[in-house]
C-alpha cells in the first residue's frame, strides 16, 4: 500500500480542531483520517 500523497512526495500533516471534554467525534475523525497511513495528526 501506497504511504504518501501522489504530488506531495510524503504524508499529510493534519491538525484537528473542535471536541472537548468528553468529546467521541474527534477521536473518530482523527482514527478515520490515518487509517489508511497517508495521513499524521500532528496537532489537536
Amino acid at each position: 500500500m501506497e504511504t504518501t500523497n501522489g504530488a506531495l512526495g510524503r504524508k499529510l500533516r493534519m491538525g484537528l480542531v473542535g471536541g472537548g471534554q468528553g468529546a467521541f467525534i474527534g477521536r473518530v475523525h482523527a482514527t478515520a483520517a490515518v487509517l489508511d497511513n497517508r495521513a499524521v495528526l500532528v496537532a489537536g
